[in-house]
């Protein structure tokens, strides 16, 4: 090989190389993006109020008060807006300041969520077995289809990217799933005792904070780890799990109505020591 052809090879090695170093830095870059900086946790003793934290626990920014003790599920928008479901009120959307707009006027609003699209899937009790499913543009306007749930005593719903709506019944026990248009599949996911919250990871793997425990499962319905425990270190009791949400890296936010936030990364192992809300949470939500 003359010098020539050497000097190309070694070019298009060095060529490789720098954009492989790049590759590596963008993914470390998005990966370290990707932790959010707030955790937003929903509480209703004393009655609702929006508390702002970092990841290590410290109390940000000025609490937001609600008030009444109806609040039932908290979801941050892409646009920034904070917004909250309160059972005899319908959505409400808090700005940084405080300041409430009601978006969606609705009774027996009780837990939401929000597809990539930020429309808002709103839950509605119209009876301990029956719940509706509807959906809203993000300026409140209604979207026609809803999806029609016979469970008893709904406790939460979650989306999945292709727009499939999960939802968790504490009196049944189960997870069901619904297609956008509303079809009921036959696959049941039988969760842990009175099951109360649930969240979906990126990747399809299905959180539910039952009593006592968090239990992850695959999206064929298998378990996919031991169930998740959180020892109250004020009690020495067990604690148990009411609230959770998933970032976009695949890190769980556990909140447990002692008040106690734990984050379990996205390899299942906890991330520091849980810290401590103060009280009875009712959601929680992470930017």
């Amino acid at each position: 090989m003359n010098a020539t052809g050497a000097s190309v090879h070694a070019g298009r090695r060095s060529g490789k190389l720098s954009t492989l170093a790049a590759l590596l830095l963008m993914l470390c870059s998005c990966s370290v993006a990707q932790e959010p900086s707030r955790i937003y946790v929903l509480s209703a003793a004393r009655g609702c109020k929006i508390r702002t934290y970092t990841m290590d626990g410290k109390q940000v920014d000025p609490e937001i008060p609600i008030g009444g003790f109806e609040c039932t599920g908290i979801v941050l928008d892409k646009e920034g807006r904070i917004l909250v479901s309160i059972r005899n009120r319908g959505v409400v959307s808090f700005a940084p300041n405080g300041k409430p707009t009601l978006v969606v006027g609705s009774n027996g609003a009780s837990a939401l969520a929000l597809d990539d699209s930020g429309n808002i899937h709103l839950l509605i009790a119209q009876d301990m077995d029956n719940w509706l499913v509807r959906r809203y543009k993000p300026d409140g306007t209604s979207i026609a289809g809803q999806i029609s749930i016979r469970l008893n005593n709904v406790s939460g719903i979650a989306l999945d990217r292709s727009g499939r709506t999960f939802a968790v019944s504490q009196g049944n026990e189960v997870v069901k799933i619904f297609e956008p248009d509303g079809h009921l599949l036959i696959q049941t996911i039988k969760t842990g005792i009175t099951p109360r919250a649930i969240a979906l990871r990126p990747d399809g793997k299905i959180y539910v904070a039952n009593f006592l425990s968090v239990t992850a499962f695959l999206p064929d319905g298998r378990l996919a780890q031991p169930p998740l425990k959180h020892q109250n270190p004020e009690t020495s009791g067990i604690d148990t799990p009411a609230a959770l949400t998933v970032d976009v890296g695949g890190r769980l936010y556990i909140g447990y109505y002692s008040g106690y936030v734990g984050i379990i990364n996205a390899d299942g192992k906890p991330k520091g020591d849980a810290f401590m809300a103060r009280e009875e949470i009712r959601g929680i939500a992470v930017r």
